[in-house]
């Protein structure tokens, strides 16, 4: 039978060697190992690599930690830009002054005049108005027909927003 090179040897018998050592108490007792014998140097060594090992389990603990922390707050950051990009969506001008106008009063009227529990919708309506009217917007026709559509909305929503 052929032998393993001596590095292979180390590492197969290394398991081995580190159990006797730590049934005879050495490992983890340095005053222990320095009795002079050929296997000192051994249980010094497995020593450090424990402690090493141990040290590497501390700091991919915290790193598991500060990385779950990032995933949080990037989590919230990405909900906060969805506000945001909301609410820029809500005050970017059409370009037709008639629609631009109900923009501002219905939104104003939204925050300040509608009860909590209808502003969720009524927000997610002027989003779609506002994305279909940037549309129409887009062509000349378009816009003809949308200065009269948007004074016709607001005095839809004139009774209920009365005062603006």
């Amino acid at each position: 039978m052929r032998r393993p090179p001596p590095a292979i040897a180390v590492v197969l018998l290394l398991p081995t060697l580190a159990a006797s050592l730590a049934s005879s108490g050495c490992t983890r007792r340095p005053g222990l190992c320095e009795d002079g014998s050929r296997t000192a140097p051994l249980c010094h060594r497995i020593d450090d690599l424990e402690h090493a090992l141990g040290h590497q389990r501390d700091e991919t603990a915290k790193l598991e930690e500060r990385a779950a922390a990032q995933e949080a707050e990037l989590e919230r950051l990405a909900t906060q830009l969805a506000d945001v990009d909301q609410h820029v969506d809500l005050f970017t001008p059409i370009g037709v002054p008639a629609c631009d106008q109900y923009v501002v009063r219905y939104t104003r009227c939204i925050n300040e005049r509608m009860p909590e529990a209808a502003r969720e919708t009524a927000e997610r309506a002027l989003r779609t108005s506002r994305q279909a009217w940037r549309r129409a917007a887009d062509t000349k026709a378009g816009r003809k027909g949308l200065a009269q559509a948007c004074r016709s909305a607001w005095d839809a929503v004139k009774g209920v927003c009365s005062g603006d």
